[in-house]
């Protein structure tokens, strides 16, 4: 990082929603070029879900609706292409970003509406390799239009994110800025990046493209839940699925991106098919639900059955976390396993608010947008996907789809109808691993 410097440098103002084509995480290009080159004819739905339950005005809608309209607008210039080719083109080649160039948001598949409580639902559909591109994008745009009447102090915030920095640097802790799709606002996030760029020992780089390109640092990023969703939706199999969308990365990659993702049908499943080849293969791993000492332990645990020495590995934390936090599960994990944490929130949507109303406090929204529906061509039938996670709540899919897979993953000892609905019951090795009790899994998480 450079030498410190406490001004801010940014220059991006505060009505300004998207910034660039570019303006998304590297994830997203990554599984774009992934899907184009393995399944281009795939095609598949991507649907918004709300777990903070916000309750629209028709005014707030009329300007969701236009400001959503402004995604047709954007592109990138020939200075950020020639960045891309220097810098991300060694493993997503030349062609994706030419194609990348003259790809454009259409607005029309963006299908919105509100439903009878007031709660907003969104929902588009395209070919993977396209409709993956809208994900952040649209919580971008919901995110800035929940707060733009927000009215915070952008000098005191950042005075605010100067402790944070202060701690990681004091106890190495190392970060990644994962905040684009929860951001308050993109003059928010740039700000957070320059005072990083600026002050922070121990942050890696970003996973905003846009951010990476202005600030000459590291893009980081790997494959999504979506990724072996859309294996498991498209074989038919939850059991498998993460073993072939691990092998399908590395027909990609070929070590490149080297992050597996662990929790899209729990981590106990997928260390079943955490293989040596693909533990050798893959850098390490990211965590993203469950208890994160547990989960810690486990991966651990596999890399030393598997013959692995873990210090050699590594594991990014990224479920919702701050940084003492994170200062906790790096002092545990010190000399056990390389850490390192994807800070979001707390980094881009943690304002010092004027004149805030103790009695309404504000509070960032919890959005996600995930993918829940997909073919691998037009001839064949939509199937739904379903995300599991080690966090009781954020399982989505079709609710008799999400029951279905955890029994097909042993997550279950026992599935049958009853007056009540659905009896769920969950076998030993599950309630071990963490002592969860659920009846009928919500349909969004």
């Amino acid at each position: 990082m450079r030498q410190k410097d406490n001004g801010i440098h940014a220059d991006t103002k505060r009505d300004q929603i998207l910034l660039s084509m570019l303006d998304t995480d590297l994830y997203k290009f990554s599984v774009s070029y992934a899907y184009m080159s393995l399944f281009p004819d795939a095609e598949g739905t991507f649907e918004f879900c709300d777990r903070s339950h916000h309750k629209w005005t028709e005014e707030e809608y009329a300007k969701l609706i236009e400001n959503m309209s402004k995604l047709k607008d954007l592109t990138f210039t020939q200075a950020q292409f020639l960045w891309l080719r220097e810098n991300l083109s060694t493993y997503i080649p030349l062609h994706y970003w030419e194609w990348l160039w003259s790809f454009r948001y259409d607005i029309d598949k963006i299908e919105m509406r509100l439903n009878p409580s007031r709660e907003l639902a969104i929902s588009v559909t395209d070919k993977m390799h396209k409709v993956t591109l809208y994900e952040i994008p649209v919580l971008v745009v919901v995110a800035y239009t929940l707060g733009m009447n927000v009215n915070y102090d952008l000098h005191k915030s950042i005075q605010k994110l100067a402790g944070k920095v202060e701690l990681a640097n004091a106890d190495n802790l190392v970060f990644s800025e994962f905040g684009t799709r929860r951001r308050i606002s993109a003059e928010m996030q740039d700000a957070v990046v320059d005072y990083l760029v600026h002050n922070s020992d121990t942050c890696v780089g970003t996973s905003n493209v846009h951010f990476a390109c202005k600030y000459n640092i590291k893009a980081i990023g790997t494959y999504p839940h979506e990724w072996p969703m859309f294996h498991a939706a498209v074989t038919g199999g939850y059991i498998e699925a993460n073993n072939r969308a691990m092998e399908d990365w590395v027909k990609v990659y070929d070590g490149y991106l080297g992050t597996a993702l662990i929790d899209a049908f729990t981590t106990p499943v997928f260390l079943k098919n955490f293989s040596k080849k693909l533990a050798c293969l893959f850098d390490g791993v990211r965590q993203d639900s469950g208890d994160e000492y547990v989960i810690g332990n486990m991966i651990i645990a596999r890399y030393k059955e598997l013959g692995i020495d873990p210090k050699k590995k590594f594991i990014v934390f990224s479920n919702g976390l701050n940084f003492p936090k994170f200062k906790e599960i790096k002092d545990y994990f010190d000399g056990k396993i390389g850490v390192s944490a994807g800070i979001g929130t707390d980094l881009t949507n943690d304002p010092v608010l004027v004149d805030e109303d103790p009695e309404h406090p504000y509070k960032a929204p919890s959005i996600v947008m995930k993918l829940m529906m997909c073919r691998l061509n037009s001839k064949q039938e939509r199937h739904f996907c379903v995300k599991i996670s080690d966090d009781q709540g954020k399982e989505m899919g079709n609710p008799d789809d999400i029951v279905m897979a955890k029994y097909q993953i042993g997550m279950l000892k026992s599935v049958f109808p009853n007056k009540e609905g659905r009896h769920v019951v969950y076998p030993e090795w599950w309630n071990q691993y963490n002592k969860w009790q659920v009846d009928a899994p919500p349909s969004c998480g």
